[in-house]
């Protein structure tokens, strides 16, 4: 098996590098550390820029606007921005984007589309409720019929992004009699819409997520995407690609480059067997997830949807991240465990400290379907075992 990626795609790695040195300024830095809560201007005119150049939707099809490129340039563009801890607009341009362009109608198609390429355009996902987690299928917010219109009442738990974001990407209950994964569909709901509220609910991890309420919310009924009652179909789709898109496989490596360097300045004590064990155990796991990481941007190149290995990168990388940073924790010592802008904070390449690292990546157990649900997962479609 050859691991080595295709010399267009290095080249374009090259060359992407090369825009990210000039564009990353100070001052998108310096806010990018002063506001980890909401999309600030810097970032959102270098997510035009972006777009501008072409560099957003690369692995679109070129008849909605993107590069028609393998999604293995995707996979290098989302690389490079998370080992550097840029952000990107996620949710429009790696997941409800491609799952419009597979499920969407035309109409969709042309209002969403191309202000997802442009940036112009922001998403949250509308799933998880208060009694809906785990066990998504048991959602209970209702959206009836009325007229032209959908009406729409209930509330949602973690839904990130909405308080900022212009459309919600959401799971409603369209069938109330039907079987709890038969009764579902997808509405998109403009965010502006009266009868909405949003709360915000902060993370152990330092982000912000929300509490968010439905009263009599009224969106016309071409916003359903797809079929009526088909939406359970919708979600596993986009949750595929949402766990392919939050993996923490660049920013794995980021941390690892950072330790690696700082003992090849300052060296490792002779008696040091134990650090040179672990960094010799953390560049084999690293090595390990870069390969699934590349065959899952393989088997979404073939026009496949990765379910099962969708599964495995998450829970693999997002487990391994954790017992990397722990051992971190124990090479450093208590300079691991200082919060960012403190004296003694310990830093990685992208200014990132390791404490909020490490805290951070609690919550992506759980994020975009827990790692226990996952498990399940790869063994019904990975393994076909019973259920």
């Amino acid at each position: 098996m050859d691991f080595k990626l295709p010399a267009e795609v290095e080249e374009f790695r090259g060359e992407f590098r090369a825009y990210l040195d000039g564009a990353t300024t100070p001052a998108l830095l310096e806010e990018l550390a002063s506001d980890s809560e909401t999309t600030g201007p810097l970032v959102r005119e270098f997510w035009r820029d972006m777009g501008r150049r072409g560099y957003l939707g690369l692995g679109w099809p070129k008849e909605y606007g993107g590069g028609g490129k393998s999604a293995l340039f995707l996979w290098a563009f989302n690389f490079e921005m998370g080992y550097r801890g840029l952000p990107t607009p996620l949710l429009g341009l790696n997941t409800v984007g491609p799952a419009l362009i597979r499920v969407g109608s035309e109409e969709q198609k042309r209002e969403y589309l191309p202000r997802i390429l442009t940036a112009d355009i922001e998403f949250a996902i509308g799933y998880t409720e208060p009694e809906a987690g785990t066990d998504l299928a048991s959602l209970k917010t209702t959206a009836v019929r009325d007229g032209d219109e959908w009406v729409i009442n209930g509330r949602k738990v973690f839904t990130s992004n909405a308080h900022q974001a212009d459309v919600l990407w959401m799971a409603v209950r369209t069938d109330t009699e039907a079987p709890k994964h038969r009764g579902i569909s997808i509405i998109l709901v403009p965010l502006d819409t009266p009868g909405i509220e949003v709360q915000p609910f902060h993370t152990t991890g330092g982000g912000r997520t929300n509490l968010t309420f439905y009263d009599n919310v009224r969106v016309p009924l071409s916003n359903l995407v797809g079929e009526e009652n088909l939406g359970w179909r919708y979600i596993t789709t986009q949750l595929d690609f949402e766990r392919v898109a939050i993996s923490p496989v660049p920013e794995i490596a980021r941390v690892f480059d950072t330790l690696v360097d700082m003992y090849r300045e300052d060296g490792l004590a002779p008696g040091e067997e134990w650090t040179r064990v672990h960094l010799a155990q953390m560049a084999a796991d690293l090595n390990m997830l870069r390969w699934l990481d590349q065959k899952i941007a393989a088997v979404v190149a073939r026009g496949e949807v990765p379910v099962a290995e969708a599964s495995m990168i998450k829970v693999m990388s997002n487990e391994l991240k954790l017992a990397m940073l722990g051992d971190a924790l124990q090479m450093l010592g208590p300079a691991a465990l200082v919060r960012f802008g403190q004296p003694d904070a310990v830093l990685d390449q992208a200014g990132r400290a390791f404490e909020a690292t490490r805290r951070g990546g609690v919550v992506n157990l759980f994020g975009g379907g827990s790692n226990d649900v996952q498990r399940d997962l790869m063994g019904f479609h990975g393994l076909r075992l019973p259920r």
